[in-house]
């Protein structure tokens, strides 16, 4: 089984008559027979393909620290967090020490997050996102056998994709709104801006990598709630 130890250590205050309040937290993680894969997308169009081959075993340690900044009054409310670090695995069959980043490292995490009461029935939002590229493993060389193209990788997960950062902005109205139970109807807008975020690296020619970008576009969204 996987298991873990862990300790946090934190702090919370508030300033300018609890207009503003923050927070600050440490944390590591020790974590034990952690699994991951060193197969790529690539590996699942052939036929002798099987996933248990890819698993390896190993330790785990994130750590790192969070910040938030909350604005709690005025007409535009909304907070912004940033956290900073580190989730790295020791896989013995592949390095020495904790030398591999793990899937879902990300160094740097920036969200900033608006909302702001417009009239009674209205409020808009909006979230911009900025996070360093998930790792992905390069390929060092490539050759024929038997017609198809063949790659030999490099250390598991040693590259970064690029930066990723989006923008999504949203519209509430409110058909009932009273202290304890909402009913509205939210109109949402995800990657306003279109920019195509890589969410994993394939093999392109000969010696070549490139980036996939699933949702290129914006997405509309149309939702009703309901809150008591």
């Amino acid at each position: 089984p996987i298991f873990s130890h862990s300790a946090t250590i934190g702090y919370e205050g508030s300033i300018l008559q609890n207009g503003y309040s923050f927070s600050l937290d440490f944390y590591f993680k020790q974590l034990y027979n952690t699994l991951e894969s060193t197969s790529n997308i690539i590996e699942l169009i052939y036929t002798g393909f099987n996933y248990e081959d890819g698993l390896i075993r190993g330790k785990g340690r994130n750590y790192g620290l969070n910040l938030m900044l909350n604005k709690n009054k005025g007409y535009i409310k909304g907070y912004i967090s940033y956290s900073l670090g580190w989730a790295m695995r020791n896989f013995p069959e592949l390095a020495e020490g904790y030398a591999i980043r793990a899937r879902h490292d990300r160094r740097h995490n920036l969200i900033v997050m608006l909302n702001s009461e417009i009239a009674k029935h209205w409020s808009l939002g909006a979230m911009f996102v900025l996070a360093s590229g998930a790792p992905y493993t390069p390929f060092k060389s490539s050759y024929i056998l038997n017609g198809q193209i063949m790659y030999e990788f490099g250390t598991h997960n040693s590259a970064s994709m690029p930066l990723y950062h989006r923008l999504d902005l949203s519209v509430n109205y409110y058909i009932i709104r009273k202290l304890n139970q909402e009913l509205g109807i939210n109109l949402s807008l995800y990657n306003v801006y279109c920019h195509k975020n890589a969410q994993f690296m394939i093999t392109s020619g000969y010696f070549q990598q490139k980036k996939m970008t699933l949702l290129p576009f914006v997405i509309p969204s149309l939702s009703v709630f309901f809150r008591f």
